[in-house]
């Protein structure tokens, strides 16, 4: 998007006027929009990470697997 917005909507508003004002504001919105959906999205994201990190710890447990090899496989499948 950034490289878009970079060249593309200068070049847009150049060719097209005032009219890009609505495709801005949009942006902007849109934007904003982004902003304050992304943190609950990250959060869900650490969630999944730790229920991952617990998995690979469960069969090493499980197993008494002191070499690592299990946490190695079950972190490539997760």
């Amino acid at each position: 998007m950034s490289g878009w917005l970079l060249m593309g909507l200068p070049g847009l508003a150049y060719l097209a006027g005032f009219d890009a004002a609505w495709l801005a504001a949009g942006l902007i919105v849109g934007t904003w929009l982004n902003w304050r959906s992304s943190p609950r999205r990250c959060a869900r994201a650490r969630a999944a990470r730790r229920l991952a990190d617990d998995a690979r710890g469960y069969f090493e447990r499980r197993f008494d697997d002191r070499s690592r090899v299990l946490r190695t496989i079950t972190a490539l499948l997760i």
